[in-house]
């Protein structure tokens, strides 16, 4: 996730594309043939030979736009039942918002958004407002914008984030990614747990790009990686972040990694054009790389606080340093720590510590960094070495050489 509506300053209030079938649905409430029949359209990438590896990785994305479409058809129909509106809620792009909604306010229930809807497809207004319906309506226009853009042309998309992810794809890592589609809540773009079986997921909420396709595509590329780092990941310590002191620290480290390198992949600096999220999404990295010392100093702390507070819980270190309510400035620590280590020591090698311990990661950029860049202290990277060694039974790795080329 990279920002949210408040952060933004905005009022609450290439293959044939296959179809779904909503036979059962439609069986059951003639309504909700109305809808807009949802395409979910198989984009096969091609096989690229990324830098420096030898070998091929392949990627396949796919869009579901169900969710985002029957949600607005929903939200224009003034006649529109409780029925039909949990039957909507039952879509996986409607679920994966409600869940993501609920994290930041527990008011957010499918019961609440069942509630909601209908409310706000008849006129009404909302006192509270945990889905962000008003916001949704209130961009209905560039939602709309959005999808048609999407559905008519889904492979210059496809391109746009296939020339940012790919080249940093691990060798032998391929992967099927699903974009669910969707609107409502405060997040932008979020990831999925991984998947046991079928596609990998992630998801974007359309409403909050002011209609920018081009600054969707900047964040689906951002999103994309994350589930690239869940494939070349042996071990996710952030799920087991509150097993312990040490476990936190890892924790904390493995989001800086992830965060970090996703940004380097979605570069708002780097990215060719923009409308008004990409210019936004400009000014939030220049404003936390102006501050990277300081941003360094409260990380320090948030890891001191990880290791020697018993009663410091994962979710409120993390978001301190990586939600929007803190202007998410750890993403850009770790954006400029992969950017030194690709610069100094090779994309091959910050491929390579996707599948290492995230304490690699920092002590890698630290080896290469200059004195006048931002640096951690000798006992914090003594607390960094002894987190990693209390932890790494978790995940066989390999080590990487430190030095640079």
């Amino acid at each position: 996730m990279i920002a949210s509506w408040k952060e933004r300053g905005e009022r609450a209030p290439l293959l044939a594309p296959a179809l779904h079938s909503h036979a059962s649905m439609e069986e059951k409430s003639p309504k909700l043939a109305r809808f807009i029949a949802a395409r979910l359209t198989a984009l096969v990438l091609s096989t690229f030979v990324l830098g420096g590896t030898g070998h091929c990785a392949a990627l396949e994305l796919s869009f579901d736009y169900e969710a985002a479409q029957q949600l607005m058809a929903a939200l224009d129909d003034q006649t529109l039942e409780s029925e039909e509106a949990r039957r909507l809620s039952t879509l996986p792009g409607i679920q994966a918002m409600i869940e993501k909604a609920h994290e930041f306010d527990p008011a957010g229930t499918p019961e609440a958004f069942v509630r909601d809807v209908v409310s706000v497809a008849h006129g009404a207004g909302l006192f509270a407002d945990p889905f962000q319906l008003m916001h949704v309506r209130e961009h209905s226009s560039e939602v709309r914008s959005l999808l048609a853009a999407l559905v008519a042309d889904p492979e210059t998309t496809v391109q746009h984030v296939a020339a940012r992810v790919t080249p940093f794809q691990p060798a032998g890592c391929s992967l099927a990614v699903r974009v669910l589609l969707t609107a409502g809540g405060t997040s932008d773009g979020w990831s999925l747990p991984a998947a046991q079986k079928g596609p990998q997921r992630f998801a974007v909420a359309l409403d909050q790009f002011r209609g920018d396709l081009s600054g969707l595509q900047l964040l689906m590329a951002h999103e994309l990686f994350h589930n690239v780092q869940s494939c070349a990941r042996p071990y996710d310590y952030t799920e087991h972040a509150d097993e312990g002191p040490k476990a936190r620290v890892m924790g904390l480290l493995q989001s800086l990694e992830d965060e970090g390198t996703a940004s380097l992949v979605g570069d708002a600096t780097a990215w060719p054009d923009g409308g008004a999220y990409v210019d936004w999404f400009r000014g939030k990295f220049r404003r936390n790389l102006d501050r990277l010392p300081s941003i360094v100093t409260l990380f320090t702390s948030l890891l001191y606080r990880a290791n020697y507070d018993p009663q410091a819980k994962f979710d409120d270190l993390y978001g301190v340093a990586f939600t929007g309510g803190w202007d998410s400035n750890a993403y850009f620590l770790g954006y400029h720590m992969a950017q030194v280590i690709d610069g100094r020591l090779g994309r091959p090698r910050l491929i390579a510590l996707l599948s290492q311990s995230p304490a690699q990661f920092v002590t890698t950029y630290m080896s290469v960094a200059k004195s006048d860049e931002p640096r951690f202290s000798a006992d914090t990277l003594a607390l960094i070495r002894a987190a990693d060694a209390a932890t790494s039974k978790h995940a066989h790795r390999t080590s990487v050489p430190v030095t640079a080329d």
